[in-house]
């Protein structure tokens, strides 16, 4: 809720904009907003998802944003980019009052010692009729066992048993952004026109539909296939 705030007011800098100055300005406060959302949906989702389908349930963010950037390149053929901009506060206006009507996390709630709200907003999660007796044991557990563990501290990172998980996840992340993908997708249309296609928003709108395409087959393929085959199939298509 208090991200969509930031990403409101960029958007409508970029959309009102004068001079580069609020074209800046409102690209902070986009970085700032979606900074947050992109740290907290993950987490939010992986916490609200059963055991079984943590994955798959867990791959709906990056395909809800590929479907984003598609629908943001087949708009950008009809309307203009301050027009376009404007539109981008829409889903930011629906998440304010939508939020008040999602539960909090029940493993955070167990965190904070909140049993009660912890087991009604699992109940709300799982549904009515739903037996989560089972479920309640096994995060109270969780909840317990992590509390018991003592935190770790930034120069704690370079212990043997750390380094390992640490270099994997950085390089991950630090590898997929090297590889230049942000830069094509944002100027996606200007570099298919470089290209000499004649249609370039068109051929933008179809790169889009792959992603979606290739984000939904993900989905479905997550929790079959697993992990670390798929990131070797893709790392070596880029």
């Amino acid at each position: 809720m208090i991200a969509a705030i930031p990403n409101i007011i960029g958007w409508l800098a970029i959309s009102l904009a004068k001079d580069t100055t609020f074209l800046y300005m409102g690209r902070f406060l986009e970085g700032f907003g979606v900074g947050i959302i992109s740290y907290t949906v993950p987490v939010y989702i992986a916490e609200i998802s059963p055991r079984n389908k943590r994955g798959a349930l867990g791959s709906v963010n990056p395909l809800s944003v590929t479907t984003g950037m598609m629908l943001a390149y087949v708009l950008g053929m009809f309307v203009s980019w301050r027009m376009l901009a404007l539109i981008g506060t829409l889903p930011c206006t629906i998440l304010i009052p939508g939020m008040f009507f999602i539960p909090e996390s029940p493993r955070w709630l167990a965190k904070m010692n909140k049993m009660d709200d912890f087991e009604a907003s699992l109940q709300v999660l799982r549904g009515s009729e739903t037996d989560i007796t089972s479920e309640v044991n096994d995060i109270k557990i969780a909840v317990a066992s992590a509390n018991k563990r003592t935190a770790i501290h930034f120069q704690e990172l370079n212990q043997k048993k750390f380094r390992m998980p640490l270099t994997l996840g950085i390089g991950l992340l630090v590898l997929q952004q090297l590889s230049g993908i942000s830069a094509i997708l944002s100027y996606a249309g200007s570099i298919f026109k470089a290209a000499g296609l004649t249609n370039s928003n068109l051929a933008a709108c179809g790169l889009g539909a792959i992603m979606v395409l290739a984000t939904g087959i993900t989905t479905w393929l997550l929790d079959r296939a697993g992990r670390r085959i798929l990131l070797i199939v893709t790392s070596s298509s880029l």
